[in-house]
């Protein structure tokens, strides 16, 4: 079963990545905003995608391993950039007030430096629970 999920993330990072490609290669030749937009949201998602495919690669939640903190963080930061690229294309096409896409594009990047400063292993001095029983 992980071999399979571990096939599809892969897979899923390459479509995304081949899409990025194309729209990129015709905003190249259009410069138009929407498909640099779009080529934008695209390229970092198919980036995201292939992070957290090597991260599972590297590292087996089933067996308890988690990726290093830098890692998660720039996947994180990666991936509110991409939604953040994703609502600019949407706003291309969906008249939203310019105060909505300010405040989107200005809350993003406090997102991106709250999910870098985030410690969610932080004790705290509480008393560490054992999940498995000592052999």
């Amino acid at each position: 079963m992980r071999s399979e999920q571990l096939a599809i993330s892969y897979l899923a990072a390459a479509v995304f990545a081949l899409v990025a490609v194309r729209v990129l290669s015709r905003w190249l030749r259009s410069r138009q905003p929407q498909q640099a937009h779009l080529a934008w949201a695209t390229g970092l998602f198919a980036v995201s995608q292939t992070v957290s495919a090597v991260s599972a690669t590297l590292f087996d939640q089933s067996k308890l391993e988690t990726a290093p903190r830098w890692l998660s963080t720039s996947s994180s930061a990666i991936t509110w950039m991409s939604i953040l690229a994703f609502f600019l294309f949407l706003a291309d096409f969906i008249p939203f007030p310019k105060w909505a896409i300010r405040f989107v594009v200005a809350v993003t990047p406090a997102l991106v430096v709250l999910g870098a400063i985030e410690q969610p292993d932080l004790r705290l001095g509480l008393p560490q629970v054992r999940l498995t029983p000592d052999v």
